[in-house]
């Protein structure tokens, strides 16, 4: 499978930061790009801070954070090439704003992120189609 850019949506969550290893072997296997893309909300009702400036800070404080720990245990001194992103929005609406902008040729997911976007890869019975027309590969 060719590849030269592939793009792995992450939600920091334990499956999806335990998976990006695999998501590396994948583009070093296949000599792409890895472009990981952190989506978020800025709703959070478990936070006490109302001001969407100052939630907005601290998601991209802990994401640059997050960010700097899979750089020194995944991303150092490997033969890759890579994107760090953090976007504000619906992890939907922002793969498929970095499928275009990035020149995206696989959407690689972890289990979970597969199972929440499951039927918006894969065309179901009730004839919504797909949302993201790439290969979708699990890792």
């Amino acid at each position: 499978m060719k590849a030269a850019r592939a793009l792995y949506p992450t939600d920091f969550s334990e499956d999806s930061l335990r998976r990006i290893s695999d998501a590396v072997a994948f583009c070093i296997q296949n000599k792409a790009e890895l472009v990981v893309l952190y989506a978020y909300r800025l709703i959070n009702r478990q936070s006490s801070k109302s001001n969407g400036y100052s939630l907005k800070k601290d998601m991209d404080f802990n994401a640059s954070e997050t960010y700097k720990s899979i750089e020194d245990h995944y991303l150092k001194e490997l033969p890759i090439n890579y994107r760090l992103l953090s976007e504000v929005g619906f992890v939907d609406d922002r793969i498929a704003h970095s499928i275009k902008k990035h020149d995206i040729d696989n959407i690689l997911l972890c289990r979970s992120l597969y199972d929440q976007l499951e039927n918006k890869i894969i065309e179901n019975p009730k004839g919504n189609k797909k949302l993201f027309d790439l290969p979708v590969v699990e890792v």
